[in-house]
């Protein structure tokens, strides 16, 4: 049996949180948390993939470049 795709009404800018989410809400600190949202906002829909520089990262999140690098690392 297909499943039958629903159109979202504003489908730019939206995704569903399911198990990976809640996983790292659990697993990551607040920061490495707000990173992983980032990037799951930001990265390519049919890739999956972002290229982001840290300078970038501080700027949009609004911590340190040794924050961001402490967060990426968890």
């Amino acid at each position: 049996m297909s499943q039958q795709r629903i159109p979202l009404k504003n489908p730019m800018g939206w995704f569903a949180a399911g198990r990976e989410v809640t996983r790292a809400m659990a697993l990551l600190s607040d920061g490495a948390f707000k990173v992983y949202m980032h990037v799951c906002l930001t990265a390519d829909r049919s890739t999956g993939k972002l290229k982001i520089a840290q300078g970038d990262l501080t700027l949009a999140l609004r911590k340190s470049r040794r924050s961001i690098a402490n967060y990426l690392e968890e």
